[in-house]
């Protein structure tokens, strides 16, 4: 990555998951959302991932960045319809897709954390697809 820090698997699957909470969406569209980008990190602190506001803000620029690419390759003609491994998250709230997300509450942090464990019953399959338990959030 540019900015020097690798995000694992889990730090991302925790990330967007916290992100896709319908709460959170209604949060970030007020331009006074840096509370939230602090909340990402105690959240994603709690779980034992290490990372500042700033960090969050730019993973998830990128994640949104190379969704769109990925969105505007597929449109194309001629496009074999890639994806990659978020799209399925990506585009259930940048297209307002409820099928993907339900709303819910996590009711601990344990949970949130087990939701991002290899092998987990709760993994991300297929092409970032999440299972009900990961698309729930504590926000």
């Amino acid at each position: 990555e540019e900015s020097g820090y690798h995000w694992s698997p889990k730090e991302i699957q925790a990330l967007l998951t916290l992100w896709a909470d319908g709460s959170v969406q209604k949060q970030l569209l007020s331009y006074k959302n840096k509370h939230v980008y602090a909340k990402f990190c105690s959240e994603l602190t709690a779980l034992g991932f290490n990372r500042t506001s700033k960090q969050c803000r730019d993973k998830l620029k990128k994640l949104k960045q190379e969704y769109r690419r990925v969105k505007d390759d597929n449109n194309k003609s001629g496009s074999n319809h890639r994806g990659e491994r978020w799209f399925a998250i990506i585009d259930s709230v940048l297209c307002h897709q409820p099928s993907t997300l339900e709303s819910g509450v996590i009711h601990s942090d344990a949970k949130l954390l087990e939701l991002t464990q290899p092998n987990s019953p709760q993994e991300v399959e297929d092409s970032g697809r999440l299972s009900r338990a990961a698309s729930q959030s504590h926000f």
